[in-house]
């Protein structure tokens, strides 16, 4: 009988255990339930847009702006509806998030001053806001924000949380300070025409990670018509013998044009008002779309870069009824040649090279050749290879002087066909290669003997480098 109290007692033990184990587990999700409730409540109390984000705008509109949001892509509505640029948008509603409530002043709307210009509203997630500001704070960088929704106005003291890159002498001028304000007074006054969309091929869908082209075809004004067939990696015409491709400024077009993005866009546009065109390039992407785009420096009596794009579909030309202004750095890639995407350097990539030189002092009766051997691993370092320079100071600092003269880009290639009317200044054998170099005018032209090329670097009247003895070695030193 004790054993089976025994075993009863410890039952019952167990039982309450599990009984008060499961009642502190309740409480605990209980409060952790209460607290989220709570941070919630506080969040939507102070953050009047909290619940908004870029997937669930449906419409922001104020006195010179309107964009809705139709299958996820943007739109400025006025007359005509025009694609408006989500990174744009993205920027408006990262302000809004970062608007925050400092205080619930009261509904009396009549005690304060509000600005009739300066109202917005804002649909999202089945919600409906309309915003108008009032008055700054005198003494401090708050300001005042009515807020109707449903019916109902309240009124605010606002802080703006987003960054301030303005820098203050003090504590005092930091606070009083209308920076946010005034942006934000500039954002309700924002047009239709900051939204637009202003990346040539924003439909595309092209990514930076693939190859988005097959063939580029460009044409200036003042260089021959050239291809870059971005399928085999080739150009037309092919690069002269001894020279390879230049992968850098492949990529480099390759990018600019996948997002080729203008300053602004003129929409409508007449193209009777285009006029000294620049530049034509046409395009053929991986999908086989073709795209023609000419650029032209003027608008009417406007001067810059404007592009203009036509496409073809089934043989039918469509004339694109945007017109785009580039940036002069944009536009730079439209006048480039062929030569551009050829690596047009003499030494490519070296840590180690045998160089000689002949014929460097031309009054001396005993022309023997020096050698030497450049490193240029870790440390840029010359050593003397011919016997009769074993004694000799070297200066390095001329020798480094041409090696990046020879290690940089040519201005400009082409075949040898005739003798170089110049001054002959040196000649200098690189590994198994042989170059004459030439003054000519204000250009250093250089022969390569071996690949029948000249390379020529457009220096001016100084060139960087020595062409004497004394310029590469002192006199023999004393042991």
């Amino acid at each position: 009988m004790s054993s089976l109290i025994n075993l009863l007692l410890k039952y019952k033990k167990i039982t309450l255990s599990a009984i008060l184990l499961l009642g502190l587990t309740l409480t605990y999700i209980y409060e952790e339930k209460w607290q989220v409730h709570q941070d919630f409540l506080q969040i939507s109390q102070t953050e009047i847009f909290h619940q908004l984000n870029i997937d669930n705008l449906e419409q922001v509109q104020a006195i010179k702006f309107n964009i809705l949001v139709r299958n996820s892509v943007f739109y400025t509505k006025s007359d005509r509806e025009i694609k408006a640029s989500r990174s744009k948008v993205l920027e408006l509603v990262d302000v809004l998030k970062k608007l925050k409530v400092d205080r619930v002043m009261s509904n009396d709307k009549a005690s304060f001053n509000w600005h009739a210009d300066l109202k917005m509203t804002i649909a999202f997630a089945g919600r409906k806001l309309e915003i108008q500001l009032g008055d700054k704070q005198v003494f401090s960088r708050k300001f005042y924000m009515l807020v109707k929704e449903g019916g109902k106005e309240s009124v605010y003291l606002i802080s703006d949380l987003s960054a301030d890159p303005m820098a203050y002498q003090t504590d005092e001028e930091y606070q009083k300070s209308d920076y946010h304000y005034k942006r934000l007074q500039m954002i309700f006054y924002l047009t239709n025409i900051f939204f637009y969309e202003t990346k040539v091929f924003s439909d595309e869908g092209y990514v930076e990670d693939k190859i988005n082209f097959n063939l580029v075809e460009v044409a200036t004004f003042r260089n021959t018509k050239f291809s870059l067939n971005f399928e085999t990696s080739q150009t037309s015409p092919a690069p002269f013998k001894g020279i390879e491709y230049f992968d850098d400024n492949w990529l480099a077009l390759h990018r600019t044009l996948s997002f080729l993005q203008g300053k602004n866009l003129i929409t409508p546009y007449n193209e009777s008002l285009l006029s000294e065109p620049l530049s034509i390039m046409t395009i053929v992407d991986r999908r086989k779309k073709f795209f023609e785009l000419q650029l032209f420096k003027s608008y009417g009596s406007l001067k810059g870069y404007f592009l203009k794009v036509r496409t073809e579909v089934q043989g039918v030309s469509h004339l694109w009824e945007h017109l785009y202004e580039l940036s002069p750095e944009v536009a730079q890639h439209f006048f480039v040649n062929v030569q551009d995407f050829w690596d047009k350097r003499i030494i490519k990539n070296s840590s180690e090279i045998s160089i000689s030189f002949s014929s460097l002092n031309k009054n001396s009766k005993n022309q023997q050749t020096d050698q030497f051997k450049i490193s240029n691993k870790d440390l840029f370092n010359v050593y003397a290879i011919s016997t009769h320079l074993q004694n000799h100071k070297l200066n390095i600092n001329q020798f480094k002087k041409l090696f990046d003269l020879l290690n940089s880009q040519a201005d400009h290639v082409e075949e040898y066909k005739l003798p170089i009317d110049g001054q002959r200044l040196m000649i200098i054998g690189i590994n198994d290669n042989t170059y004459q170099f030439y003054k000519v005018y204000n250009t250093l032209s250089i022969l390569d003997e071996k690949n029948k090329i000249v390379w020529s670097y457009y220096l001016g009247s100084e060139l960087p480098f020595g062409v004497m003895n004394k310029d590469y070695y002192g006199p023999q030193q004393q042991k």
